[in-house]
C-alpha cells in the first residue's frame, strides 16, 4: 500500500480521560503501526491526571498526533461523535488509551476494506489481557459477513468496537446516539441501527489488538445502567426489524440477561422464541449460502450454550436449563474452538 502526501487516510479517534497509567502504551502502539499514513486524533476529555502532559509530549515529536482539549468533561459519546467530525482521512480507526494495537491491525484491517469495498466496518480478533498486561484468552466474534452480523447484533455487540477500521462516511452520516438509552452501550445501538440499514459490519479471524480487563472502565464502573440500557436497546432493535414490540423481561432472556427473578414463563418462552427468530431471520433474509448457515448456526449454539448456562447459575430453574442444554447436538459442543469457549465458561 502506497502512502500519498496529501491528507492522511486514516484518521484514529482515541478518547482520553485520566489515562495516564495506560496512555504511552497505547500511544506507542499506534505509532508504531506498520501502515504509517494516519492522523491520531487524541482527545483529552477534561483530564485531571497526566493525560494532557503525556498527549502534548508525543504530539511535539510527531507531527501526526493532533491534541484536541474539551474544556469539560463531555463523556465518551459526545467525545467520538466530536472526533467523527474533526477526521480528515478516508477511514476512522478506533483506539482506546489503555489497549494495544498490534504492529499490523491497520495494514490487515485496511488492505481487507480495500480487496472488499462493499464493507463498511471491519473489525478483527483480540487477545483479553489483565490490568498489568498479561495474557488472559483469545477471543473472536464467529459473525464474518454482514448478514451473520446482523443476526448476531440482536443477541449481543456484534462487533470489537475499539479495534475496528470503517469508512468515515459512514460515520459523519450516523453518529452515535445521545440519548438516554445509548449511554454506556453506544457502539451496540449503533451497528443495529447501520446494519437494519443495510451498511456491512464483518469480523475477520486475525489477533490484531489486546483489549485490557480494566477495573475502571466505564464497562465495570456502570454495569447496573449497562445492562438495563442495553436489553432497552435491543427491545428497539427488535422492534424495528420485526415491527413488534417485545416483552422487556423476555428481550432481557434473549439477550442473556438473566436474573435471579426472572419467571419460569419467561424463560420457556424465550428459549421457544430464539429457536423460531433464526428460522424466521433465515427466511426473511432469504439466506441460502452455506458458508453464512454455518455462521448463524454457530452463533445460534453458541448463544444458546450462554442462555442455558446463565439460566442454570442465576434462577432456581436448573433442570430447565439442563434440558436445553442437552438438546445441543454434541458436534457444537466439542468442535475445538467451542470447546475452549465452553471451559472458559467454569
Amino acid at each position: 500500500m502506497k502512502n500519498t502526501p496529501n491528507t492522511p487516510l486514516i484518521s484514529v479517534i482515541m478518547p482520553c480521560y485520566n489515562a495516564g497509567k495506560f496512555l504511552r502504551e497505547a500511544i506507542e502502539s499506534i505509532l508504531n503501526q506498520s501502515y504509517t499514513h494516519f492522523e491520531l486524533l487524541a482527545i483529552n476529555d477534561g483530564s485531571t491526571d497526566s493525560t494532557l502532559q503525556i498527549l502534548e509530549e508525543y504530539a511535539a515529536k510527531d507531527s501526526r498526533i493532533r491534541v484536541i482539549t474539551n474544556e469539560e468533561n463531555i463523556k465518551l459519546i459526545r467525545t467520538l461523535n466530536k472526533g467523527i467530525d474533526l477526521a480528515q482521512g478516508e477511514y476512522i480507526a478506533r483506539m482506546d488509551a489503555d489497549d494495544i494495537s498490534l504492529p499490523n491491525r491497520f495494514e490487515v484491517e485496511l488492505d481487507y476494506l480495500l480487496q472488499n469495498p462493499e464493507v463498511d466496518i471491519v473489525s478483527c480478533a483480540w487477545n483479553n489481557i489483565s490490568e498489568n498486561g498479561e495474557f488472559i484468552r483469545e477471543e473472536k466474534l464467529t459473525n464474518g459477513s454482514a448478514v451473520s452480523s446482523l443476526y448476531a447484533s440482536f443477541f449481543y455487540v456484534a462487533i470489537n468496537h475499539p479495534s475496528l477500521l470503517g469508512k468515515t462516511s459512514v460515520f459523519k452520516d450516523n453518529k452515535f446516539s445521545t440519548e438516554d438509552i445509548a449511554l454506556h452501550t453506544e457502539d451496540s445501538e449503533l451497528w443495529g441501527r447501520l446494519l437494519i440499514q443495510g451498511y456491512k459490519i464483518v469480523n475477520i479471524d486475525d489477533v490484531l489488538f489486546h483489549y485490557r480487563i480494566n477495573p475502571n472502565s466505564v464497562s465495570h464502573l456502570y454495569t447496573s445502567l449497562q445492562d438495563d440500557n442495553f436489553v432497552l436497546c435491543l427491545q428497539k432493535h427488535f422492534q424495528k426489524y420485526l415491527n413488534q414490540e417485545l416483552d422487556i423481561e423476555l428481550v432481557g432472556f434473549l439477550v442473556n440477561r438473566i436474573n435471579s427473578d426472572m419467571k419460569k414463563q419467561t424463560i420457556t418462552n424465550g428459549f421457544s422464541f430464539f429457536k423460531q427468530f433464526k428460522s424466521l431471520f433465515i427466511k426473511k433474509e432469504h439466506v441460502t449460502d452455506t458458508v453464512i448457515l454455518k455462521e448463524i448456526n454457530d452463533i445460534y449454539y453458541v448463544h444458546l450454550f450462554d442462555l442455558c448456562w446463565q439460566t442454570f447459575k442465576r434462577t432456581q430453574f436448573k433442570c430447565l436449563a439442563i434440558r436445553k442444554l442437552f438438546s445441543i447436538s454434541p458436534h457444537y459442543i466439542l468442535n475445538k474452538n467451542r470447546r475452549k469457549y465452553v471451559l472458559n465458561k467454569f
